[in-house]
């Protein structure tokens, strides 16, 4: 039961990561065009980055036993 509980904090913390990478590749995004403009490889970027670091959030939490 244990190891089901670090799991799922685990995979918490993943998808604190994701989301904040994704709100703040945002944030980076509009300051850098000045105003709110969607583009599908804007998209892209912030869903792979996003994801490289949620999977470097779960990784390192599994490896230092958080």
């Amino acid at each position: 039961m244990a190891q089901d509980d670090a799991v799922q904090r685990w995979v918490m913390f993943a998808i604190i990561g994701f989301c904040t990478t994704g709100v703040l590749c945002e944030i980076l995004f509009c300051l850098k065009r000045h105003g709110f403009v969607w583009n599908l490889s804007d998209f892209l970027i912030i869903l792979v980055l996003a994801s490289i670091v949620g999977g470097a959030v779960f990784w390192a939490c599994q490896k230092l036993k958080v």
